[in-house]
C-alpha cells in the first residue's frame, strides 16, 4: 500500500547495501559494522548500534533506522576526518619545530623524526597500551545484551533472572567473549 512505500523501500535499500559482493560489500557492510561497534562503545549517547541490532529494535521503522544510520555515518566520518587533521597538523608543527630547534633539514630531519617514531611506538606499546588504551578496548568488546537479538532465552521476561539472560556467562550474540 502507499502507507507502506516508504518503510519497504528504506527496508530494500538497507538489504541491497548489506548484501553487496566482493570489495563493495566491505565498505557497506563490513567496515560500517566494525564502525559502529566502536563508536557505539565509546560513546554510547552519541552513536547507535549496527544496523542488523537496530532493525530487530520494534521501536524504530526502518526508515528511522535508515535516517539514523546515515546521520551516525556522517558523525563517524566527521570524527575520523577531524582526528586525521588535528593528528596531521600537529606532526607537521612538531617536525618544523623539532627542524627549526635541531637546525637539521631534508632527510637527517626525516631520519630523525623516523628513529623518534620507532621509540614512540616502543613506549606506546609497553606503558601506554597496557594503561590507557586496553580498558577503552574492553569496554568496546564487552559484550551488551542489551542491544542483541537474542537478549533472552524465553519469552516470558518477567520470570527470568540474570543469569537466564543470553551474554550472563560472557558471551556475545557473536560467540564466546575470549
Amino acid at each position: 500500500s502507499k502507507r507502506q512505500a516508504g518503510e519497504a523501500a528504506a527496508l530494500v535499500r538497507m538489504s541491497r547495501d548489506l548484501d553487496r559482493p566482493g570489495v563493495w560489500g566491505a565498505f557497506t557492510f563490513v567496515i560500517p559494522l566494525i564502525l559502529d561497534s566502536i563508536f557505539s562503545g565509546l560513546l554510547p549517547n552519541v552513536f547507535t548500534p549496527n544496523v542488523i541490532a537496530m532493525l530487530q529494535r520494534p521501536e524504530y521503522t526502518f526508515t528511522q533506522v535508515a535516517e539514523r544510520k546515515r546521520l551516525d555515518r556522517t558523525g563517524q566520518l566527521l570524527l575520523i576526518g577531524t582526528g586525521l587533521t588535528v593528528v596531521t597538523t600537529l606532526v607537521n608543527i612538531a617536525v618544523g619545530a623539532l627542524g627549526d630547534w635541531t637546525g637539521l633539514q631534508g632527510v637527517e630531519l626525516w631520519l630523525t623524526v623516523g628513529i623518534g617514531g620507532g621509540l614512540f611506538v616502543v613506549v606506546t606499546q609497553n606503558i601506554v597500551m597496557p594503561l590507557v588504551v586496553e580498558p577503552f578496548l574492553q569496554r568496546i568488546s564487552s559484550p551488551r545484551t542489551d542491544l542483541t537479538p537474542l537478549r533472552y532465552i524465553s519469552k516470558d521476561r518477567k520470570s527470568l533472572k540474570r543469569e537466564d539472560e543470553v551474554g550472563a556467562n560472557g558471551e556475545s550474540w557473536l560467540g564466546p567473549q575470549l
